[in-house]
């Protein structure tokens, strides 16, 4: 990787809330389609069938951390960028 390709990656910006042309609304509203999807394949096909063991794994920490308030749900692209 070049010198000047590898300082484009490494910076970060800050990101607006209008992200690749996105508004907070759409991306909120995405976010919870995506939500609803996967609770849809996991109910249907199962998560030992759509996810590496280890995803699995990870996911169920994550949930517990969201459940005793050490993490917190993203519900906005601004949640998650915060």
């Amino acid at each position: 990787m070049s010198a000047t390709a590898h300082k484009r990656r490494s910076r970060s910006p800050k990101l607006s809330s209008a992200y690749h042309g996105f508004d907070d609304q759409t991306l909120s509203e995405l976010l919870a389609s995506y939500r609803k999807l996967g609770k849809l394949l996991e109910a249907i096909v199962g998560r030992e069938r759509l996810y590496q063991p280890d995803f699995i794994k990870g996911l169920e920490g994550a949930l517990r951390e969201v459940a005793s308030k050490k993490a917190r749900e993203v519900k906005s692209f601004a949640d998650f960028i915060s």
